[in-house]
């Protein structure tokens, strides 16, 4: 018990309430001393199996666990912060009763950029930035209701992002003008993409910070740590034979139901020069057959048949005539999926 204890009192941390508080984090609930919260089982250990439910593996992770009272105001209960773990069960220290947990890993905020938080709503209006994303260490958080001192079961850890993969891509120019040529000079990436998020995001209707607004911005990428998770090169030149390229993409959440300019839908564009001269095939992700656009930790997967020449405005949809797919929607870790061919 002296040990849990010890440990309790490094682990902690409720920042609004200072020191006092650090080493004695039950005062929150009106715990006289030391003694009266041991002899009351105030304190106690939760046990939780955390998983992570991404699609890739993940490495360096950091984990943030908050602990608030399930109650009407749902302040702050406890603060622990894991600098490396695996998937496992995990010991978690908060006082008795019904609790929420909210546990974030990978954000890239260290245990004093949380200050702000002092209830559950605070969590909310932290956000995270794509620049800060990696494919190995994609930003991700999971909720759950519990109650102290009882194993609380499995916890889901899922990204915030969502993964858009350029599968393939073939071109087949037959019965037109220029039949035989190739897609040379190609590229593939994302525009109008959603740039910002909350920590906490259950479902973000509209995206909060759009880069790439319209075409591709080389200066919006300068500050990405992997600039490759929005644009990457070919490195031939597009012809018949279909090119496995696997070409995988991460965004935040975009499921703005109306497109305008302040919510434009996220696009593939896939750029290239035939004969010369520049063309653009853009699909809007997550767009068709009535779909509602990207959602939180979806695989987007794209096979594209390119048959003509595409438009003059990566920010214009190509039409089936000159381009057909297949898609395939999936969630990332489940692998469930459902294909749309066009």
């Amino acid at each position: 018990m002296t040990h849990f204890f010890s440990k309790l009192a490094y682990s902690f941390s409720i920042p609004i309430l200072g020191l006092l508080t650090l080493l004695f984090p039950a005062l929150v609930n009106g715990c006289t001393s030391a003694f009266d919260y041991q002899e009351r089982k105030v304190v106690t250990e939760t046990n939780i199996s955390v998983i992570s439910k991404s699609g890739s593996k993940q490495s360096e992770k950091a984990l943030d666990i908050f602990v608030f009272n399930n109650d009407k105001l749902r302040r702050l209960d406890s603060y622990q912060r894991f600098e490396s773990w695996e998937d496992g069960r995990l010991g978690i220290a908060s006082c008795s009763g019904e609790k929420i947990v909210c546990a974030i890993a990978n954000s890239g905020y260290d245990r004093f950029n949380w200050a702000q938080v002092n209830n559950l709503g605070s969590i909310d209006k932290i956000t995270v930035s794509l620049e800060n994303e990696r494919p190995d260490k994609c930003t991700s958080c999971g909720i759950m209701e519990i109650t102290a001192g009882e194993y609380a079961g499995d916890f889901a850890l899922t990204p915030l992002v969502s993964q858009v993969v350029l599968r393939s891509v073939r071109c087949d120019f037959s019965g037109q003008p220029y039949e035989g040529e190739k897609i040379k000079d190609a590229r593939a990436y994302l525009i109008n993409v959603n740039a910002e998020c909350p920590v906490n995001a259950i479902k973000q209707d509209y995206p909060m910070r759009i880069i790439n607004n319209g075409h591709l911005e080389e200066g919006d990428l300068d500050n990405f740590i992997c600039k490759e998770i929005i644009l990457q090169n070919f490195h031939e030149a597009i012809g018949s034979n279909v090119n496995k390229c696997n070409l995988e993409y991460l965004c935040f959440p975009n499921t703005s139901q109306v497109e305008s300019p302040g919510s434009p839908f996220t696009r593939l564009v896939l750029e290239g020069k035939i004969a010369g001269k520049t063309y653009y095939w853009s699909i809007s992700v997550g767009r068709d057959n009535e779909g509602c656009g990207i959602v939180r930790n979806c695989n987007y997967i794209y096979d594209l048949d390119i048959r003509r020449k595409g438009t003059s405005d990566p920010d214009i949809p190509a039409g089936v005539e000159s381009v057909q797919f297949k898609l395939v929607v999936e969630k990332w870790e489940e692998k469930s999926t459902y294909e749309i061919l066009f």
